[in-house]
């Protein structure tokens, strides 16, 4: 975030996507991970719309929308999150689809429980991004689980009618994607109990994402 923000107030060359992907291969190393969960995903701007984006040489400009999706290995296990950033004012559909997307990860989080299929979980967050009209929007699975490996069962996924027990380590992740305009995701890892998930991702995802103000 302190890279993204100190970039846009400077009139000098622009990050490009490559350039943030490298820096948080960089940071992690640094800070005692063993290695990436995976290839980082980075989006400036329109890119964002595409769900599994490659970083490329785009440049940061400011009112992009900015999607980063990461994670680190450490101790042989993976770890997973996603933040999408404004660099500016958001316009009024994006803070709604913001607003849509994080009202209904807080939902799943909230509700996800043991016994629970991975149908049922998915539609904690899906069943409310399809009543606000963006059903066709949301084009992946609501999570999976993380461990040894990056994408582990079970899945969030309407296919997926097996259990989720307890102690399972999840992501909780709706995105919705425009072509040609924007996209956004809120990705957070959970442990599931029997009643309830315990959020352990830290990193902050409502106001403070707001950068440009």
């Amino acid at each position: 975030i302190n890279l993204i923000k100190s970039n846009l107030k400077k009139t000098t060359k622009s990050l490009t996507e490559t350039e943030v992907a490298w820096r948080i291969k960089e940071t992690g190393m640094k800070n005692g991970a063993e290695d990436v969960s995976f290839e980082p995903i980075v989006a400036f701007g329109k890119n964002s719309a595409s769900p599994h984006h490659s970083p490329g040489n785009t440049k940061l400009k400011k009112g992009d929308i900015v999607l980063i999706d990461m994670g680190m290995k450490y101790k042989g296990y993976c770890s997973d999150m996603t933040r999408t950033f404004f660099t500016d004012k958001p316009k009024k559909e994006e803070l709604e689809v913001y607003n849509l997307l994080l009202d209904s990860q807080k939902n799943a989080i909230k509700n996800i429980k043991a016994g629970m299929t991975g149908a049922e979980a998915d539609k904690l967050s899906r069943e409310l991004i399809e009543k606000a009209g963006y059903g066709e929007k949301y084009t992946h699975a609501g999570g999976h689980g993380v461990g040894l490996d990056i994408h582990e069962s079970p899945a969030l996924s309407e296919k997926y009618k097996k259990k989720i027990h307890k102690n399972t380590i999840l992501t909780i992740e709706p995105g919705i994607y425009i072509e040609g305009k924007f996209g956004i995701r809120i990705e957070d890892m959970v442990i599931i109990g029997k009643e309830k998930a315990k959020n352990i991702t830290k990193a902050p995802k409502s106001q403070e994402i707001l950068l440009g103000l």
